[in-house]
């Protein structure tokens, strides 16, 4: 769960957008992850993971 925290290579400090706009790729940044994670959560759920993904 720690690597879903990490920046992933987004580097949004360095990306120079300030103020409400900054506010705003947050907020779409964190639909994004919500909207992945709930998708994930729900194929798991179904059992039909080793279709969709890479099973370890």
């Amino acid at each position: 769960m720690f690597r879903d925290y990490q920046s992933g290579g987004y580097n949004m400090e360095g990306s120079n957008v300030v103020g409400k706009r900054f506010l705003s790729l947050v907020l779409l940044r964190s639909f994004a992850y919500l909207f992945a994670t709930s998708q994930g959560d729900k194929i798991n759920k179904k059992g039909v993971q080793k279709y969709v993904a890479r099973v370890k």
